[in-house]
């Protein structure tokens, strides 16, 4: 995984070149949200994108396999609408934090937090407070309501959230930056191979039995 701050979006690009030009083909990259982001370092953000977006579009069509989760994750929001809805942040429904004293958080933001715990490994899960804070996190927050893109969104992270604003019902002013920015990119990326009829990106992104075709392939060129 790769995190991006406001003092390194510069070398944002160059960094994940660097990462691929060594063997690393599954590429997770974050932002900071936390971070003391303003205009300048966004619209330095903007420009690392169009650079990565020139780098993925070069290598998709030289037949490259590889997974840039920036690029692929808004890629498939479009190909399959509700999909960011679907992945969203499931907050202790499928995986759980243990704190050094045993008691049992929604996620790693969460430790320390009384309000925020689930149980503990003695008495197991407490239910109700389960699904309390599930609830609570899948409402839609205010400020999105009336967001175009709202679906295609990551403002349904929790943990994002409580990182980045306190709360999980608060959405960082910095994501929703974030994703206007990566959006038009994605899209126009997208458009490009498609048009281009990238076999690479179509077998990618519209073959649904490409992850395990690919793993076949890997494991059987070894």
């Amino acid at each position: 995984m790769l995190v991006v701050t406001p003092h390194t979006v510069g070398h944002y690009a160059d960094s994940v070149a660097y990462l691929f030009d060594r063997g690393f083909r599954y590429l997770i990259c974050s932002l900071d949200y936390s971070g003391a982001w303003d205009a300048a370092t966004l619209k330095v953000l903007e420009r690392q994108y169009k650079k990565l977006a020139a780098w993925y579009e070069r290598l998709t069509l030289a037949e490259e396999k590889f997974y840039f989760s920036p690029f692929e994750v808004k890629i498939a929001s479009h190909i399959y609408p509700g999909s960011c809805r679907t992945d969203r942040c499931e907050l202790g429904q499928r995986q759980i934090s243990v704190a050094p004293d045993g008691r049992l958080y929604p996620c790693v933001q969460f430790v320390g937090d009384a309000d925020s715990c689930i149980g503990d490994v003695h008495a197991g899960l407490d239910a109700v407070a389960r699904r309390h804070l599930y609830t609570l996190n899948a409402e839609e927050k205010a400020e999105c309501v009336e967001c175009a893109v709202r679906e295609r969104c990551n403002h349904f992270c929790g943990c994002l959230n409580r990182q980045a604003t306190g709360r999980i019902d608060r959405v960082s002013p910095v994501l929703c930056a974030h994703e206007r920015i990566v959006l038009p990119i994605a899209d126009r990326l997208a458009a490009r191979l498609y048009k281009k009829r990238s076999a690479m990106f179509i077998q990618k992104h519209y073959n649904e039995l490409f992850p395990l075709l690919s793993l076949v392939e890997d494991r059987t060129s070894r």
